[in-house]
């Protein structure tokens, strides 16, 4: 298995994200607490997908118990989705819901023709997973600092630091991203933003979950 770190520069010692082929890489966010991000890195299964492309733009978010919240998202969904998508995120919510120790999760599925949150951010929220299952992925910046060091970023790509290039997430991959509310994460949420547009058709399917904070089922 090979397992890629990537550290900031005068942080030798603690990683700022890691990334691997097995399922195994995304409980580094609980055993790592300085770790910002994990990458499950997956080959794109064949699902076709244009059908629900053909309804964006759409949002679909539902909240439940993380053993029936696919179901009632893939209900409200403006049209049928392919069984296998509905499966894969199932899989999904109940990794999650193990990793957060959450039993009632927030999903989100949508489908864009433009970019959702143009500028690079932190999310208020202790642990996303983030899935783009169509069209370009996530983009992250290994860059500590979390909310005011995003802030503080220049819109333009140009005006980045120099060697501070965005990273971008591969359709299927699946991301564990911290956010601001991680008890005691000391680089700060992991900064990251929807990918730029470049021209041309470049719509996308996006998976999100949430746990709910102090809720019970």
């Amino acid at each position: 298995m090979l397992v890629v770190e990537q550290f900031l520069p005068g942080c030798p010692d603690a990683a700022f994200s890691i990334a691997g082929p097995d399922l195994d890489v995304l409980w580094s966010t609980a055993r790592r607490p300085a770790l910002s991000l994990a990458v499950w890195c997956r080959r794109p299964r064949p699902v076709e997908l244009a059908a629900l492309l053909d309804q964006a733009p759409f949002c679909v978010a539902v909240e439940g118990h993380a053993t029936t919240v696919t179901t009632r998202l893939a209900a409200a969904l403006p049209g049928p989705a392919p069984g296998a998508l509905i499966e894969d995120m199932h899989g999904l919510a109940m990794v999650f819901g193990l990793l957060s120790g959450s039993t009632r999760l927030r999903l989100r599925l949508e489908g864009l023709i433009e970019a959702g949150c143009p500028r690079f951010h932190t999310d208020q929220v202790a642990l996303r997973l983030l899935c783009t299952y169509a069209g370009p992925g996530t983009e992250w910046l290994a860059l500590g600092g979390g909310g005011p060091a995003a802030a503080a970023l220049p819109q333009d790509d140009a005006e980045l630091p120099a060697g501070l290039v965005p990273h971008t997430l591969a359709p299927w991959d699946v991301a564990l991203l911290k956010g601001e509310r991680w008890p005691g994460l000391t680089q700060g949420g992991c900064i990251h933003r929807s990918p730029r547009q470049r021209g041309g058709d470049e719509q996308r399917i996006v998976f999100c979950i949430d746990e709910i904070m102090g809720d019970q089922e």
